[in-house]
């Protein structure tokens, strides 16, 4: 069962994490894994990874816009097949067990395929898994809700999961990513510049009355 990793990435401030935490997969116990990561704008920085991170299960994009992280990893489900995939940063540690964990987890949990398993304890996904079955669900493979730029659609899709009784947390320590929140780097910057944007789309999504999955409607359109 292929495992896809969505990894997006933005500038030379993470780079050395980014190497860390693909070095963390790979020595990770679960093989069948495919590193997709996607540079968001940055052509500087898309030769560097070109050069410094390869291997054969290891794809590079890049966006020649910058279109921040929900459009990165959206990208990803759409240009790949795999059984699985995981959305996350660039600045985080895959424990050796995580993935195969994570994979056991959603077929025990769900033997339809269809749910998410956030790789944190917390109510919020910022980092998860979920299967083929479960990105054909919606509309153009965009898993997460393309209103959102950065924030809130990991919260937004976490509410719809866990409403209908098909999301789940990796609850054993030592299974679960390690994440390393760095502030006030270019990175941070770059984020924080726009932060204000999630609570503003998600209240004006709220207000409307939408959530994404229970239905597709979006207020950009």
């Amino acid at each position: 069962m292929k495992v896809t990793i969505a990894i997006p990435t933005i500038s030379f401030g993470r780079l050395y994490l980014l190497k860390k935490e693909v070095e963390s997969i790979h020595a990770g116990t679960y093989k069948d894994v495919h590193i997709v990561i996607v540079v968001d704008g940055n052509f500087a920085l898309y030769e560097a990874i070109t050069r410094e991170i390869s291997g054969p299960k290891i794809s590079v994009l890049l966006n020649e816009k910058q279109s921040y992280w929900v459009a990165s990893v959206n990208r990803v489900w759409k240009e790949f097949d795999s059984d699985y995939y995981v959305y996350a940063s660039d600045d985080i540690i895959f424990p050796s067990n995580c993935i195969r964990y994570a994979v056991a987890t959603i077929q025990e949990c769900f033997p339809d395929d269809f749910g998410l398993i956030s790789l944190t304890r917390r109510r919020k996904a910022g980092f998860g898994l979920f299967s083929h079955v479960w990105a054909d669900y919606f509309p153009d493979r965009q898993v997460l809700c393309p209103d959102y730029i950065q924030h809130g659609a990991d919260r937004e899709i976490t509410q719809f999961a866990y409403g209908i009784g098909k999301y789940d947390v990796l609850l054993k320590k030592g299974y679960r990513v390690e994440h390393f929140k760095i502030e006030h780097d270019e990175t941070w910057n770059l984020v924080d510049s726009i932060a204000h944007k999630g609570p503003e789309i998600r209240h004006e999504r709220r207000k409307k009355g939408y959530l994404w999955g229970d239905d597709f409607n979006l207020i950009t359109k």
